[in-house]
């Protein structure tokens, strides 16, 4: 399973509804502030990355797209 895969999987878990790549999660709220924490601590978890608070942001995590971009720049750094 891609990261986007396996994330679009977790979001069904903690929001009970499918979302396409593009959706957008933050600003349609299909995500409120707890639910998308708790995405970003499995998300740490699958990746052993290190998610900095201040990067738990609309820019970063608003779409699936947005989230798989955001954690491929983090694995490059």
């Amino acid at each position: 399973m891609d990261i986007k895969e396996l994330i679009q999987k977790e979001i069904k878990s903690i929001a009970f509804v499918g979302v396409s790549y593009d959706t957008s999660l933050i600003n349609s709220n299909i995500l409120d502030s707890l639910t998308v924490i708790d995405l970003a601590i499995f998300l740490e978890e699958q990746t052993d990355l290190n998610i900095p608070a201040r990067d738990i942001n609309s820019e970063n995590f608003d779409s699936i797209n947005k989230i798989a971009d955001y954690l491929k720049k983090m694995t490059n750094n």
